[in-house]
């Protein structure tokens, strides 16, 4: 291209984009190279650098890396936040954490999509009508002052919901309720499975045990999407990748469901039952039910029912695991941690000494609905609601909103 057609193109998009002659001539005389810069000029300013005062160990361009913990499911990984001009654009999981091993899932990647949503609150918001309007802080705190010293000699029936974390905040949280008058706060996680939690506690003393795959030879999944978000989605991937990368006694995976997850296009073997009829399957494992019977209720073979029965006959060490969010849940899980029991599978499969602590105190769904039952009838003076949502996460059935 010829200097003077660069020109021509250059000058006509500084009419389009309405540049100042002067300006434009400015631009040209840097050459043709600098042609696409047409439309800077300083009419409008921007902040290259978003700091009056440069805060110690930050360079411009160059990235500094914080050691954290992730928040968006109750596992509490490790992350490495990469931060750039003071502000975070990336996350990773941190190789030093035990729990995680450098590993981060998909939610964990994308929690940044909730610190720069346009949605989000910047500033106190007060509800006025039908409206969410802006405030000042010094407001909005001298409200809930104002509240809080209405409902003064009420405060015992106070209510305080909080996202569940590890950390310090819980226990400093608690100790500021505690000098109103309040009484601890529930910690809820409306993602976690509470009746496997439930069940876990009370069968192997830990609310999420270490499924440990590489000693087991067969796997039985009844619902429960290890894999994907049921648990400590991370570590149970990296656990199972594990065991199926042996070159020999890799275990074999049994999924049972009516829907086919993450967990089951990965399972050997897919029991497509009818919904909420585990619990027949689990009993012919048992041995309580004729297979047949167990067939004709939940809708499988009876050739392929019949050939995973013998398969978890025969397994050297067998892992059942269940999901506590399927229809008739209680009797499955109570059904599967009995097999469990009498497989060997507790100290062998079933690791409690390594468990997972950070699913430690979640609040039960029960808990949630006798919150939902006393704020309907008046008895809940102030409710604080921090991280959660409860209005989403719960049965619309509950009445929560």
């Amino acid at each position: 291209m010829s200097s003077d057609s660069t020109k021509t193109d250059a000058t006509t998009e500084a009419a389009a984009s309405g540049v100042k002659r002067r300006d434009f001539l400015k631009i040209l005389g840097g050459g043709a190279a600098v042609a696409t810069t047409i439309g800077c000029s300083s009419d409008r300013v921007d902040k290259l650098i978003p700091y009056l005062v440069q805060p110690d160990h930050t360079v411009p361009g160059v990235s500094t890396y914080y050691a954290t913990t992730c928040r968006e499911c109750s596992a509490a990984c490790g992350v490495i936040a990469e931060t750039r001009d003071g502000r975070t654009i990336k996350l990773e999981g941190n190789p030093a954490h035990p729990l995680n091993r450098g590993a981060l899932c998909a939610r964990g990647q994308a929690s940044l999509q909730g610190l720069y949503n346009p949605d989000r609150y910047r500033t106190p918001m007060v509800r006025k009508g039908n409206a969410l309007v802006a405030t000042t802080w010094a407001d909005a705190i001298r409200l809930l002052s104002q509240k809080l010293g209405a409902a003064r000699g009420q405060l015992g029936s106070a209510v305080f919901i909080n996202q569940h974390e590890s950390g310090s905040f819980p226990a400093f949280l608690d100790q500021w309720l505690a000098a109103y008058g309040m009484p601890a706060h529930i910690s809820y996680d409306g993602g976690a499975d509470d009746a496997a939690i439930a069940a876990h506690t009370a069968t192997y003393g830990a609310a999420w045990p270490r499924f440990d795959f590489t000693a087991a030879s067969l796997v039985i999944s009844f619902g429960a999407d290890f894999l994907d978000g049921w648990g400590a989605s991370v570590p149970q991937q990296l656990d199972w990748a594990e065991a199926r990368a042996k070159l020999t006694g890799a275990p074999r995976m049994v999924y049972v469901g009516a829907r086919r997850t993450l967990t089951g296009l990965n399972a050997d073997t897919w029991l497509d039952c009818k919904p909420g009829t585990e619990i027949a399957i689990a009993n012919a494992l048992a041995g309580t039910m004729p297979v047949a019977q167990a067939a004709q209720a939940s809708g499988v073979d009876a050739a392929r029912l019949q050939s995973v029965v013998n398969e978890y006959k025969g397994a050297r060490g067998a892992l059942v695991l269940a999901s506590g969010q399927s229809l008739g849940a209680g009797d499955l899980l109570t059904a599967v941690t009995a097999l469990n029991k009498a497989n060997g599978a507790i100290g062998t499969t079933i690791k409690a000494d390594q468990a997972i602590t950070s699913f430690e105190g979640i609040a039960t769904s029960a808990a949630l609905r006798t919150v939902a039952g006393r704020m309907a009838s008046g008895a809940v003076p102030v409710i604080f609601v921090r991280g959660a949502n409860p209005v989403y996460s719960m049965p619309k059935s509950t009445g929560f909103a």
